[in-house]
């Protein structure tokens, strides 16, 4: 698995859950196969039901489920670096992760050796630097594996890398099996990209299984001689007869007492929506949506900004019509992080919308959803030249004025600071690491408390749609 982010604990007719995994694995064994049980990062962080106990109840299920090896995944520092290292402690299964430091030495163990049937394979854990925070120093995942390979093969005949690195940025899977020779496999997080078949990279198989728990990644390697064979790869999801019917008692009444427990809490009704609210991730991340519209106006209405720039990779739910509960809003923001205002000059507002169409129509986690702004989006020119006609409360944008602005922090604090850092790949964000004016509140409490204390949000939320031509 990877980039479950909390799904485990709500199975539905496409999500999997863990029970299901378990008794499908408990199956496979009873027909004599040995089974890994592997997940490549962002197990917790991301769900209505994890986030409300920052992560500790996805540990009870998972105390239960017993994974064989899990990685970090960028997400796992949400709830805060010393939250995550507090939940560490209550687990009780492997934990690897070979390229984060902290004050000098390694968090983790960077790997595990297990024997299967006189075979030694070695798990290896690697998380993306790429978004991660200042209390860990992580390591480029190509130079921590090249370090950790002739010791590697010294003593095992597999060599298995659960890495939480996608394929759309600077520091990929790809560009790890192009880098080191000698790994059989590489489980892969981070993009939510599912790959069928896997992707032969060089001698190495690259597999990922999507998100959500949508479906297993089931991965199959053939051994002689002590010598790797075969290796392929298919994805299981609900349309697999075995799988669908598939249940573990033990885990199903773990998972039963959580979701008792937070169902009176989630189920609060906000509002009643005339309408379906839309965050699905390959639309938001591409359209202005009534969705990013809404958590702009709540973002400007807790924090009093002039505008609000919400970027769409933030966005991971859509609701449909009618009641509105605390659970949608927590599923639409399961991300976390607060509401924080920056100023911007009406040069970096510009800047900040240019920047959101660069991609345009490819998806783009930066997209912007706005709120307080409206402006032309003109596709015929170039990408960086596409933006005219900036209104700010019905009044033309003045480069040299400053305007506060609301974004999600993360903005401000890692990706904007980043920028202004120099480091490679974050060029484009140096208007979010302008200093922040003040930290507001949680965006969940922000969106859930604009619902309550807004009879016309839903109407206010159709008379600013994006023009794109």
């Amino acid at each position: 698995t990877n980039d479950v982010h909390g799904f485990g604990l709500t199975p539905t007719d496409t999500n999997i859950g863990f029970s299901r995994m378990v008794g499908y694995v408990n199956a496979l064994e009873e027909e004599g196969k040995e089974v890994l049980v592997l997940d490549a990062g962002d197990m917790i962080a991301g769900n209505a039901t994890t986030n409300l106990d920052e992560g500790l109840s996805a540990i009870e299920a998972l105390n239960v489920v017993q994974y064989d090896a899990m990685t970090m995944g960028n997400h796992a520092t949400d709830f805060g670096a010393e939250r995550f290292l507090e939940l560490q402690e209550e687990m009780n299964y492997p934990y690897v992760v070979a390229n984060l430091f902290q004050n000098g030495e390694a968090v983790f163990e960077p790997y595990l050796i297990k024997a299967i049937n006189d075979v030694d394979v070695a798990i290896v854990g690697l998380v993306t630097p790429e978004f991660g925070v200042d209390d860990f120093y992580y390591e480029d995942p190509v130079v921590t594996m090249n370090r950790l390979m002739p010791e590697l093969e010294a003593q095992a005949d597999v060599i298995i890398v659960i890495a939480h690195l996608g394929n759309e940025r600077v520091i990929t899977s790809r560009g790890l099996a192009e880098n080191v020779e000698g790994i059989d496999l590489i489980l892969d997080g981070h993009d939510h990209v599912a790959t069928p078949e896997g992707t032969l990279v060089g001698d190495t198989l690259i597999v990922n299984s999507g998100e959500n728990m949508q479906s297993l990644g089931y991965t199959t390697i053939k051994i002689e001689d002590e010598q790797v064979t075969t290796k392929s790869a298919r994805l299981v999801d609900m349309t697999d007869e075995k799988l669908k019917n598939s249940n573990d008692e033990e885990v199903s009444a773990v998972i039963a007492g959580i979701q008792a427990n937070v169902d009176a809490i989630l189920g609060e009704v906000l509002a009643v929506s005339p309408v379906d609210l839309e965050g699905t991730r390959a639309i938001v991340r591409t359209n202005d949506t009534n969705l990013g519209r809404l958590i702009g106006d709540a973002f400007r209405a807790d924090s009093g900004a002039e505008i609000a720039f919400m970027n769409s990779g933030a966005v991971r739910a859509s609701a449909s019509k009618g009641d509105i509960t605390l659970q949608d809003v927590n599923s639409i923001l399961s991300l976390g992080g607060s509401v924080a205002t920056i100023p911007m000059t009406g040069k970096n507002v510009k800047a900040a919308l240019e920047d959101s169409l660069r991609k345009y129509p490819e998806q783009y986690g930066e997209f912007m959803q706005v709120s307080g702004v409206t402006f032309d989006v003109d596709l015929t020119k170039d990408a960086g030249q596409r933006i005219s006609n900036i209104l700010v409360g019905g009044v033309e944008v003045v480069a040299e004025q400053t305007y506060t602005v609301a974004v999600l922090d993360y903005m401000a604090f890692v990706i904007g600071a980043k920028a202004v850092a120099g480091e490679e790949g974050y060029e484009a964000f140096k208007m979010y690491g302008v200093g922040v004016e003040e930290v507001h509140s949680e965006t969940t409490d922000a969106l859930a408390n604009y619902l309550r204390n807004t009879p016309d949000a839903f109407t206010l939320i159709e008379d600013q749609r994006m023009n794109i031509q």
